[in-house]
């Protein structure tokens, strides 16, 4: 399964706008084996063979104040009997010790989750340890930057021709590996919410559209790729939103252009 994904260029009154969207967010990846951390995890109950995991994810830890983002890992531990959540982290939490891993927060009023951290030999890890009676749930991450970077050539001084139907745009590429799909002219009003305003403003009649299929990757990869692409080429980020599709706006004022 692929990402459809569209860029858009918006062209009014010598302005421009990109607009980047990306749907049906990819969130299961092909799921490796236990990581190398957590490797002890057998030896605490029986690990659920289906594995779920995010090449590059995001997690909140102890009660949502440390954020992470890496590779993402959620395991479920299925235990012999059940037992209370203090009786389960009373037999978990040796092990945890013992194989490098610290305690950064334990039960919290009306939680039954526990946040530890792991950093040994360059590997920085968080995990949030979830107990309900006889299954315990561990979403890990391990820290790392995104592994998949775009670079993006600045609007030439120069405004560049582009078709209604085909090619890439110029100072838009698609991420390698993606297909593309159609070209078009959308005839409809573009609407952006500019930084400052109070409501949205109509910032083109029309619009041009590319679409492609993406490699496999989940929304906040293709959030981020973007964005972080973008920042360095000199936009500025107007608008981002990102739920169950991902969408950012983007705005070139450099150079003698309006984009």
């Amino acid at each position: 399964m692929r990402n459809p994904a569209s860029l858009r260029a918006i062209f009014a009154s010598g302005t421009l706008f990109l607009l980047l969207a990306s749907r049906a967010m990819v969130a299961q990846q092909t799921a490796p084996q236990i990581p190398p951390q957590l490797s002890f995890l057998p030896s605490l109950g029986e690990v659920r063979k289906y594995i779920e995991y995010e090449k590059w994810g995001e997690q909140k830890f102890a009660s949502g104040d440390v954020v992470k983002r890496g590779q993402h890992w959620t395991l479920l531990v299925n235990l012999k009997a059940s037992a209370d959540r203090q009786v389960i982290w009373a037999a978990f939490k040796p092990t945890f010790l013992k194989n490098g891993w610290t305690v950064v927060k334990e039960f919290g009023t009306g939680s039954s989750v526990v946040t530890v951290s792991y950093n040994h030999d360059g590997a920085e890890a968080w995990a949030a340890v979830d107990m309900d009676f006889n299954v315990v749930k561990i979403d890990m991450v391990l820290v790392g930057p995104c592994p998949i970077t775009l670079t993006l050539a600045a609007p030439a001084a120069v405004p560049e021709k582009m078709a209604t139907a085909n090619g890439d745009f110029p100072y838009l590429v698609p991420l390698p590996g993606s297909k593309f799909h159609s070209g078009s002219q959308d005839p409809s009003p573009f609407w952006v919410f500019p930084k400052g305003a109070s409501q949205k403003e109509m910032v083109a009649p029309t619009s041009l559209v590319r679409s492609y299929s993406l490699p496999e990757l989940s929304n906040l990869m293709f959030m981020t790729i973007y964005r972080d692409a973008l920042t360095h080429a000199g936009w500025e980020i107007v608008e981002q939103f990102m739920g169950a599709d991902a969408s950012l706006t983007a705005h070139y004022a450099k150079n003698g252009r309006n984009i």
